[in-house]
């Protein structure tokens, strides 16, 4: 590559990488699953909120694919009388109380009572406290919501709440 770029008229691109493949021994296949280009926090949220389309998760994450990922053997997401759950995708080990819409949830997870998630993507070890409301947001390991607040950003902009946050008052994008 830094040999073209040396030339006064540099190969296409396309040529460089298939004389490379072939000297290296490269191999290639066909992939024709989900493809998401991150490049943004917002195309990150989008391709993150994509997983809760059965389609496009069973084309990334195929059924006859081995994935090989550290196994973290926990109990089973729990779900009281008081919650209510739709199109949304979790992790094991949390406790969700609350109303959870269209996100997705990592493991050890607490969503109190009369709380809502919505639009959004919780890493682990993320508390949303009694009455607070969770809509377009990232918040990442271990971040507190407190009772009450609310965190509010939108499709083209999600809220990020960085890790180990507690967030006591209102956020809006």
């Amino acid at each position: 590559m830094e040999e073209e770029v040396q030339k006064e008229y540099p190969e296409k691109l396309r040529y460089v990488l298939r004389e490379l493949a072939a000297k290296e021994g490269a191999f290639a296949y066909e992939y024709t699953g989900y493809l998401a280009n991150i490049h943004s926090v917002q195309s990150y949220y989008q391709a993150n909120i994509d997983m809760l389309e059965s389609q496009k998760f069973y084309s990334l994450f195929s059924p006859n694919q081995k994935i090989y990922t550290k196994v973290k053997n926990e109990e089973p997401t729990y779900y009281s009388n008081t919650s209510k759950v739709s199109t949304s995708q979790f992790a094991s080990g949390s406790i969700i109380e609350g109303e959870v819409v269209q996100s997705v949830l990592s493991r050890n997870i607490h969503v109190h009572k009369d709380s809502l998630v919505k639009d959004s993507l919780l890493f682990p070890r993320v508390v949303i406290g009694q009455g607070a409301q969770v809509e377009y947001a990232i918040l990442d390991k271990g971040v507190e919501v407190a009772d009450g607040v609310v965190i509010r950003g939108t499709a083209e902009h999600p809220v990020v709440v960085k890790k180990g946050e507690k967030v006591t008052e209102d956020i809006h994008s």
